[in-house]
């Protein structure tokens, strides 16, 4: 297995460095990442080797003065994709091999048309939109956190529980409308849930959208409630989704996700494959507002 001789400026070369130049496991793992050798990786090596270069993309970026950090909270908002197209794409690649089960992609789908169902009986589509325009932020919060309830209850059943999420207003950086999160360390008992939303899109956006987002980030909830599932022993050994809540809880573990600002490696994220792909929940609403009789005096959802 030969590859090409990294660049000194090159992230795999700073992976190498910071794991131990003379370590021949991290060598032979990097060798293997390079060549798309990385099938037949554990999930654990797998998320290990994403931490590893994402983490020397950002410390390459940092040493070069190219890293953007928001000034307020020192979130990273960009960094040159073109001087890591190595790195980007091995990235990509890691990303793509974890996949999820089957079993929980179909649940996913079947819930989310429940979800839909639901709450078409509750106030139909153009309704919601018409309303959606009179409201105030806390009235908009209001109608996002009632999705994100009926959405958890829709997910749950006699052998899984979701708890919903908290939402609140947060200044985000302008391209992010929604983060999932959990308001402690994810694998302590005592952290909730806890969804932010940044509030000038709460004012710009329209209701279709900020229901996708609500179904997006809730999706990130539920993947991420299923790690803790799996964590603390609550999810049976021989449930479907077992092999799903021990991914998740190697990810949690590790930190192996791949962040916005790493470009096409985010939409290679396992999560953002799966929950990106009901983003566009509107359309999905109104095909289930369609089949719901229209009432004299419809049920609204409480606000």
């Amino acid at each position: 297995m030969t590859t090409a001789t990294p660049s000194p400026r090159s992230a795999f070369a700073l992976a190498v460095i910071e794991n131990g130049t003379h370590n021949p496991h991290i060598h032979a793992l990097l060798e293997a990442v390079e060549t798309r050798q990385v099938s037949d990786l554990a999930v654990q090596t797998q998320c290990a080797m994403i931490k590893i270069i994402s983490g020397a993309v950002i410390n390459q970026a940092q040493m070069d003065g190219t890293l953007v950090r928001d000034a307020k909270n020192k979130t990273i908002l960009s960094l040159p994709l073109d001087d890591f197209d190595r790195e980007i794409k091995a990235l990509v690649h890691l990303g793509s091999q974890m996949k999820f089960s089957l079993a929980l992609i179909d649940m996913i789908e079947q819930r989310l048309i429940l979800l839909a169902r639901q709450m078409a009986q509750h106030t139909r589509h153009a309704d919601m939109q018409v309303r959606w325009n009179t409201l105030d932020d806390g009235g908009r919060l209001g109608y996002l956190q009632t999705i994100n309830t009926l959405q958890m209850a829709s997910f749950s059943d006699e052998d899984l529980r979701f708890t919903p999420a908290q939402l609140v207003c947060h200044n985000l950086p302008s391209r992010i409308v929604g983060e999932f999160d959990f308001d402690g360390p994810p694998l302590d008992p005592a952290s909730r849930p806890r969804i932010a939303i940044n509030p000038r899109h709460l004012d710009t956006a329209s209701c279709a959208e900020m229901t996708g987002i609500m179904v997006h980030e809730g999706l990130h909830s539920i993947l991420r409630q299923l790690a803790r599932h799996h964590h603390f022993g609550t999810m049976a050994a021989d449930h479907p989704f077992s092999a799903d809540g021990a991914l998740m809880e190697t990810r949690i573990q590790t930190g192996a996700y791949l962040p916005s600002y790493l470009g096409k490696a985010y939409y290679a994220d396992a999560e953002e494959r799966i929950c990106y792909r009901h983003t566009k929940f509107d359309g999905l609403y109104r095909s289930q507002s369609r089949h719901s009789a229209p009432s004299p005096a419809p049920a609204r959802l409480t606000i």
